[in-house]
């Protein structure tokens, strides 16, 4: 959901820039210079939505692996009671 909002606010702002800047005096630069300071928060707040993702990932794929080095080891020394 999060990224559909900041899908829409990079198209706002790359469609609104010509507009406010042709505005006489620095209104027009103010209002686009808030509008590109929300979206770089938003594009700050997908980033660390998807590194927090990426360290849960990474701990998933860890336990699976040492799950199955464990395993390994388990079958080759013929310990098969414990599973």
């Amino acid at each position: 959901m999060i990224s559909v909002v900041f899908l829409i606010e990079l198209i706002v702002v790359a469609v609104s820039a010509y507009p406010l800047f042709s505005i006489k005096g620095n209104i027009g630069i103010v209002i686009w210079l808030f509008l590109f300071a929300i979206t770089l928060y938003t594009a700050s707040k997908i980033e660390k939505k998807m590194w927090m993702l990426k360290i849960e990932n990474t701990s998933e794929y860890n336990k699976i692996t040492d799950w199955r080095v464990s395993k390994n080891l388990i079958e080759q020394r013929g310990i098969y009671n414990e599973f």
